[in-house]
């Protein structure tokens, strides 16, 4: 059983007292609806992928014949016809994937063609059917290697495999070297791992009815998605209705996929709904994280003071560049740490390779710069024969100070304007090792014991689009809430019901959360980035707000005094002590829609490394492992995670964020990689990719939460969503150093890895 605990008592007394999340009881009782349990649309046909089984070949002829010959089949859409299905593949970014392959797949599950037919089982027999020639070529898996000259290009036009170059730098990174009385070396790598959420990749619903565009998705970014399909269709934005059911997971995975678009080409032509079956093997050839490897060098001076970082990043995007400048700036921006380093310099390059196209992932590009920067920390500071949590203490930013005032990004000099660091590390760390209690030997001769400590940080700052709610009073006297953001099971439906009802002074059970639906126009970036309830929660307390003010107004209008002298409270009007019903308002006002609109207007910042940030987000954990010195065997003991939350507007979700994100964080540090050999990918399927079981879960796991009230979101709220996932892989990385004696360079950290360190497991000649 989980121990938890909290920094701050008004915290443990609310929990007590909050109500459940408005989802918890249609997700137990499974009666929440997800795509799969939508009702088959009237006449649906059933699409079915001809994916490559190849990770680099040439496409040469595609025959169809005997796909179409099999009855049921309606239609397929390939190559050689796409030209009748009036699409405007111009509007695609040069960069993403083609609809359709043309004369080259790029990575094993590159889409070839799209089948549709009567039924699922007869799709996808037909697919088996498409015949297509395939001229293999060698493929390359590394962004390393795909940088040395001589490896096989993907995209023949460009004629390299480099896309993206990124920098960020400041100080004198040579005259910090020379200060230097310790310069530590460490190549650290982050592997390709699939994101796994429990809904597989893919799956959804579309029809034309009319000229209008119907979809039921689980993506993350509804707006932009539907924006993005309104191009390739040649059709107007509000002509593409996307609808959003409750979503299983998604950690960046989630999005409408190139089958969805297909499937749309077919059902605009033949008039008929379609529905996409996405598997779980399917889904592994959709999105993966990308892969990064983390070059250091860094200097010390004789105080054991930071003088000097120079890291160069080697980024694999995989075979598009989805995702891939995000990646590569936010990894950037992320190298240094929260540390006071004086001199400064990360370059990084991002590389085409013939892995499936990586993706936005949770903590994208920080959490394998978070691995990299703290398992240095540690190397350094055991280098220099200090304490590590000392070392940090000595090296952190402290309240009060701020990152340089000028800096480099790209070749650019730029003037920030970040505000100062409000954060605590020092007490955080130490209150993350008392959490683990006691030191006790290990309980086996074989066993050796060590913990760990890792930080990191996370700027928020406002970016350049605006979000929107709508609020409106329901004849009922309950009010519903639209918007477009979907829940992931993060609970934002409960955030935006929280939210409202608090600003309104009604009960939550008085509000309706509406599921996203893009035709109603309302705009949100995305539930990415842990942005959603400051943004959207904004959003969702000016339209309440606005809303409240049109009720008062209505009650002074109906029933005379001045709008200071009404209040809501407790779910009901009063003037006095007198109480009025909101539903006997609604039904005296017939014809009259009480109905308010809010938004949370960003502006563009002119920082590009730290974006003006407004706060920072902090991550601390502390680890606790036994390892078996004999057979190089983990076992993760005590486990705490210290997170700030400005204001919790809901404990159970907030503590249940960060829970989840430490269990991803183990998968993530113990278990998960995908592996390519020969040509292939090896472990895309369930069984054989390794996810954390409830087993590996620490016996004692700390979740110690403090609230100051100074976020920018509603009540003072701030997003904690991915602040405990960096800091697991090294925070266990660290431990185990500490416990053998020896560091570990890459994750997952396997009890191979290990014994390798240890040098009692060697290849054989």
């Amino acid at each position: 059983m989980m121990g938890r605990g909290s920094r701050n008592t008004m915290v443990q007394a609310e929990r007590t007292q909050e109500a459940p999340r408005i989802d918890s009881w249609g997700k137990v009782s499974g009666s929440a609806t997800f795509v799969e349990d939508m009702p088959e649309l009237t006449g649906s046909l059933y699409a079915a992928p001809v994916k490559s089984p190849y990770a680099h070949a040439r496409v040469g002829a595609i025959d169809v014949s005997r796909a179409l010959a099999l009855e049921g089949v309606s239609s397929v859409l390939y190559r050689d016809n796409l030209h009748e299905f009036g699409l405007q593949l111009d509007a695609l970014a040069p960069l993403d994937p083609a609809l359709i392959v043309g004369d080259k797949a790029l990575y094993q599950g590159d889409l070839v063609a799209v089948v549709v037919a009567s039924d699922l089982r007869t799709a996808r027999r037909a697919a088996e059917l498409v015949d297509v020639d395939y001229e293999i070529l060698d493929p390359v898996f590394s962004a390393e290697a795909a940088l040395q000259a001589g490896a096989p290009i993907l995209h023949d036009h460009r004629g390299t495999n480099s896309i993206f170059d990124d920098s960020l730098m400041w100080g004198d990174i040579e005259d910090g070297f020379r200060q230097a009385v310790t310069i530590v070396e460490r190549n650290l790598v982050s592997p390709t791992v699939f994101h796994h959420p429990m809904e597989p990749v893919g799956t959804g619903m579309v029809r034309f009815a009319g000229d209008i565009a119907e979809i039921w998705a689980p993506t993350n970014t509804p707006m932009r998605d539907a924006s993005d399909i309104a191009h390739v269709l040649g059709v107007p934005a509000d002509h593409v209705h996307l609808r959003v059911p409750y979503v299983g997971g998604g950690f960046g995975a989630k999005k409408t996929t190139r089958e969805m678009a297909a499937a749309l080409a077919l059902s605009r032509k033949l008039r008929r709904p379609i529905r996409v079956v996405a598997t779980g093997e399917e889904s592994f050839h959709v999105a993966v994280r990308h892969a990064m490897e983390y070059r250091a060098r860094v200097g010390v001076d004789a105080e054991g003071r930071l003088v000097a970082l120079d890291v160069d990043l080697a980024v694999d995007c995989g075979a598009y560049f989805t995702g891939g400048k995000v990646a590569t700036h936010n990894a950037c921006t992320s190298a240094w740490g929260p540390y006071r380093v004086p001199h400064f310099r990360v370059r990084a390059k991002t590389a085409f390779t013939n892995k499936t196209p990586a993706t936005p992932h949770r903590g994208t590009g920080k959490t394998q710069t978070t691995f990299a920067i703290e398992c240095l920390m540690d190397e350094v500071a055991r280098t220099i024969s200090t304490d590590p949590v000392e070392f940090r203490e000595r090296n952190v930013l402290l309240p009060g100070e701020r990152v340089p005032e000028r800096f480099t990004v790209e070749g650019s000099r730029i003037a920030g304007d970040s505000a100062p660091m409000t954060i605590d590390f020092p007490s955080l760390m130490r209150e993350g090792m008392d959490a683990l209690g006691p030191e006790q030997p290990p309980l086996s001769p074989s066993l050796v014991r060590g913990r760990g400590v890792s930080v990191s940080l996370r700027n928020w700052a406002k970016g350049s689009e605006e979000s929107q709610a709508s609020a409106t009073l329901n004849p009922d006297g309950t009010v519903t809430v639209a918007h477009t953001a979907s829940d992931l099971g993060q609970g934002i439906y409960n955030m935006i019901s929280v939210v409202a009802a608090k600003t309104l002074g009604l009960d939550q059970a008085q509000i309706h959360v509406e599921n996203p639906d893009t035709s109603t126009m309302l705009r949100f970036p995305g539930a990415t980035a842990q942005r959603t309830t400051i943004e959207l929660g904004n959003a969702v307390y000016a339209a309440s707000t606005n809303l409240k003010r049109q009720i008062i107004d209505l009650a002074v209008e109906s029933r005379g005094g001045t709008p200071d002298a009404w209040i809501i409270q407790g779910g009901s009007l009063w003037l006095g002590d007198v109480r009025y019903s909101l539903s006997d308002l609604a039904k005296e006002a017939p014809g009259v829609v009480l109905s308010a609109v809010g938004s949370d207007t960003e502006v563009y910042p002119t920082d590009d490394a730290f974006g003006e940030t407004e706060f920072w987000t902090p991550g601390v954990a502390a680890a606790e492992v036994d390892v078996d010195r004999d057979t190089g065997e983990i076992s993760v003991l005590r486990y705490a995670i210290l997170a700030e939350a400005g204001k919790i507007l809901h404990y159970n979700s907030a503590r249940g964020q960060l829970e989840g994100g430490a269990v991803m964080g183990f998968g993530l540090a113990l278990f998960e990689e995908l592996r390519y050999e020969d040509g292939q990918v090896q472990n895309a399927d369930a069984f054989q990719y390794r996810l954390p079981l409830m087993r590996d879960v620490p016996p004692s796991f700390q979740v110690l939460i403090t609230e100051n009230g100074d976020g920018p979101g509603p009540f003072g709220a701030k997003g904690i969503a991915q602040t405990s996932i960096p800091c697991v892989a090294p925070a266990v990385a660290n431990a185990i150093f500490d416990a053998v004696g020896v560091p570990v360079s890459s994750t997952p950290i396997t009890p191979e890895k290990v014994l390798r360190a240890l040098g009692t497991l060697t290849d054989r000649p």
